[in-house]
């Protein structure tokens, strides 16, 4: 190792072990010669886990590639990872990915895709407009429609960030619709004069919804409620 760094010419120096040089018996040996010839990184497992630490300079790095870990936190570093190291000119950067697993090929069900898909694009608008009936209240009509082949049930609910806005019907009940079906809910806003809200209401939308393989998911959608008068919020 000290003849291979001498002869180095690099402008980057990685050094590769598999224990920790920490844990060597020659280990302020090894320290001190990585540090004279400009080792920026050590890399390094054994223990399986991952971990880092900086020493004059020089980054030590641990990895978990495989097997088990010695704990069952990941605080402790017990996950399992990839680290990606990328190199430009002067620049060096440590990435530490963790790893997934492998997908079944027949994993997605393409009507689920699509379904999915479909439900997130067409079941309302993005925002939910309102229009002014009075002095401080509001209307606004919510449009739901089912585009999926199967029955859904939509559950909505609405609030303020204040709480200073107040809203009718307070209890929205759970709405079913059937495949193509449309319905449409009438809500009104408004608020004291005396304590004006400082924020804009919201609605949110959730949609259980059961896949092919029976896995049920939550479909849950944020709507911003606008054309509220500008000066009727502080």
């Amino acid at each position: 190792l000290q003849k291979t760094l001498r002869k180095n010419k690099s402008r980057h120096v990685f050094v590769f072990l598999h224990r920790p040089p920490g844990g060597l018996v020659n280990a302020e040996a090894l320290h001190a010669l990585f540090r004279e010839h400009g080792v920026g990184y050590v890399f390094y497992g054994h223990h399986h886990h991952y971990h880092m630490r900086e020493q004059d300079g020089i980054r030590y790095i641990m990895a978990n590639a495989a097997a088990n870990s010695g704990t069952a936190f990941d605080e402790a570093g017990s996950f399992d990872h990839l680290i990606q190291v990328a190199v430009r000119d002067e620049d060096v950067s440590v990435a530490v990915i963790r790893a997934d697993s492998l997908v079944a090929a027949d994993a997605v069900a393409p009507e689920d895709n699509y379904q999915l898909f479909s439900l997130i694009r067409r079941l309302t608008k993005d925002e939910l407009p309102a229009r002014q009936l009075g002095r401080d209240r509001w209307q606004a009509t919510l449009a739901l429609s089912n585009p999926t082949a199967s029955d859904i049930t939509i559950y909505t609910t609405c609030s303020s960030p204040d709480n200073r806005w107040h809203y009718s019907p307070r209890r929205i009940p759970a709405l079913t619709l059937k495949p193509r079906e449309q319905q449409k809910i009438d809500l009104e806003w408004w608020f004291e004069a005396q304590r004006r809200p400082e924020g804009t209401p919201t609605c949110t939308l959730t949609v259980p919804f059961q896949t092919s393989q029976g896995t049920w998911l939550q479909q849950t959608m944020d709507l911003n409620v606008t054309g509220l008068r500008a000066h009727a919020i502080r």
